[in-house]
């Protein structure tokens, strides 16, 4: 662990204890999952509780007490867009900063915040030159990486469609905000709300988070999963 995060801000311990005792098996390892591009299947494999996953963001200087712009991203994202986890981190005030504000510290690999564009939004995990190194560096993700596979969902989604964005982590008033911004077009409610979850998850979005909202028990579109890992988008 960071003897300087511990150190200067005890707090951030606290926070870290109290996303503990609110994250669920099933949580822990889609953030697990998340991270395989970051940390690797080898050191994945020896990580089996949430202080562990931690330790190991921080010992890659992707977390400490100034920085939990990237933790904050992975509940986000792997946590159903549970409130009660993210409030408990937003709650928590970074030393002289408010989860980084968006800005990148120096020596840290992080997620930068900045304003999307929405009609070709930008994800980028953003690593220090000074830090570069081969267990460091983690992958880029873009809208364009799942441009295909938003557009043929988009096209492919019935009725079930308000269940799967709720397992992406979409709420029902950004859901209802959609419908109303674009009555009786069901598509460009969909792609709507693809806009505003890849705008929730910058750095992370790639296809198998939407397999994952796909093959969820409330979805059950194994058909839909199946054609984006084969890349059949006919």
């Amino acid at each position: 662990m960071s003897a300087q995060s511990s150190g200067e801000n005890p707090d951030f311990r606290g926070t870290l204890v109290r996303l503990s005792n609110l994250l669920k098996k099933d949580d822990l390892e889609a953030m697990k999952y998340m991270c395989k591009d970051v940390i690797g299947k080898r050191d994945l494999s020896k990580i089996e509780s949430f202080f562990e996953l931690c330790d190991n963001l921080e010992s890659r200087d992707m977390l400490d007490s100034t920085n939990v712009t990237f933790l904050h991203n992975l509940l986000s994202s792997c946590c159903s867009g549970r409130k009660d986890i993210l409030h408990v981190l937003e709650s928590y005030t970074v030393p002289n900063n408010r989860i980084n504000n968006g800005k990148v510290p120096n020596n840290t690999q992080n997620v930068q915040l900045y304003p999307v564009n929405v009609s070709t939004p930008q994800q980028t995990v953003y690593v220090p030159v000074t830090a570069v190194s081969s267990h460091q560096v983690a992958q880029t993700y873009d809208y364009k990486d799942v441009e295909k596979e938003i557009n043929y969902l988009t096209r492919k989604l019935g009725r079930e469609w308000r269940f799967f964005m709720r397992a992406l982590g979409i709420s029902d008033n950004d859901m209802a905000e959609m419908e109303l911004q674009h009555p009786r077009n069901m598509r460009e409610q969909i792609h709507g709300c693809f806009v505003i979850w890849s705008q929730q998850n910058r750095g992370l979005v790639n296809k198998n988070m939407l397999m994952t909202a796909l093959m969820d028990a409330s979805v059950e579109r194994y058909d839909l999963s199946a054609d984006l890992e084969d890349g059949d988008f006919s």
